[in-house]
């Protein structure tokens, strides 16, 4: 299911979008600003920082930023082999230290440059946030030391041989001393990859547990007691109630229909109000092929007024 979600990353495109607008009015940074705030022109932008030469770790920092960027825009398939959102977490955690950190490149060379914090971490701490923060860290150490691509993925294996995985987890929101990283987790990873050594137990077995008393023993045991009884008790009286129901819902269905009271009423209004719904009478005196009805008294009384007073033209009833 994580593949077929798409991740929320809002956040981290207002950061960089942030840096793009800090680094717009500075001279040799405009193809830079652009692509991180709109998007376009990537070509320009990289061959912009290849143009520095004096700062390699400013350098590094704006390449994370690119990366990020481009991650954002074009978001990862559910065919691809691994989550890039790993990456993703990664290259946004260097630009967070390029800004926000003292000694970070961006900071130190642009200090009114202003974008938020990055803070990675899930529930507990031993699942995605160990993953994370250690490549996060093993992307930061190849990167300042000039590792190749092949020296990284070795220096990620001694890495994790370390153990200090739970260290990082716990600094950032999780739970010390909660050892391995969640078996599932492996979806996110391709078979290859050295982070796939961090998975060790799963998560049900590394909780931290205490010793518990006599007392808290005692209870426990009273309340599952209780609550075994409870559905003792119910489940026949629910069982019960559903075969009743059913049946009681069953046998309805099946019964012949028979009028009720309202019913009947209901017919004789109907049929009496239709006995004094009458045919109107045909004057069958009217020569021609249609027939014209009767007057009434009414339509009468008006003809014979109107005659006297000389206004009927024709027999008719247009008036």
């Amino acid at each position: 299911m994580r593949r077929l979600a798409s991740n929320d990353n809002q956040g981290f495109d207002k950061n960089l979008i942030k840096l793009g607008v800090g680094l717009a009015q500075k001279q040799g940074f405009q193809n830079i600003s652009v692509y991180l705030i709109n998007g376009t022109n990537k070509k320009a932008a990289l061959e912009q920082i290849e143009a520095i030469n004096d700062n390699q770790d400013l350098k590094n920092a704006l390449k994370n930023a690119i990366e990020a960027k481009s991650m954002i825009i074009n978001t990862h398939s559910i065919l691809d082999s691994e989550n890039q959102n790993i990456k993703l977490v990664s290259s946004m955690l260097a630009v967070d230290f390029a800004c926000n950190n003292e000694k970070g490149s961006v900071k130190t060379l642009f200090p009114e440059i202003k974008i938020g914090k990055v803070n990675i971490h899930c529930a507990s701490g031993k699942d995605r946030t160990g993953i994370s923060l250690t490549d996060a860290t093993n992307k930061a150490v190849s990167e300042k030391l000039g590792l190749s691509e092949e020296q990284s993925r070795e220096n990620l294996k001694t890495q994790i041989k370390g153990g200090h995985t739970q260290e990082l987890a716990s600094l950032n929101g999780g739970t010390p001393g909660c050892h391995g990283v969640k078996s599932d987790s492996k979806t996110a990873l391709s078979s290859g990859n050295p982070l796939n050594a961090l998975i060790e137990e799963t998560a049900s077995f590394n909780k931290i547990k205490t010793k518990k008393g006599i007392g808290d023993k005692a209870k426990n045991l009273g309340g599952n007691i209780l609550k075994a009884l409870v559905v003792l008790v119910a489940l026949p009286v629910i069982l019960t109630g559903a075969i009743v129901y059913s049946a009681y819902s069953g046998v309805k269905k099946i019964t012949p229909y028979s009028p009720n009271k309202d019913d009947v009423v209901s017919s004789k209004i109907r049929s009496n109000s239709q006995e004094k719904i009458k045919e109107p009478e045909i004057d069958k005196s009217q020569k021609g092929e249609n027939t014209i009805a009767k007057d009434g008294p009414h339509v009468i009384k008006y003809k014979e007024e109107q005659q006297q007073k000389g206004n009927i033209i024709d027999n008719g009833r247009g008036g």
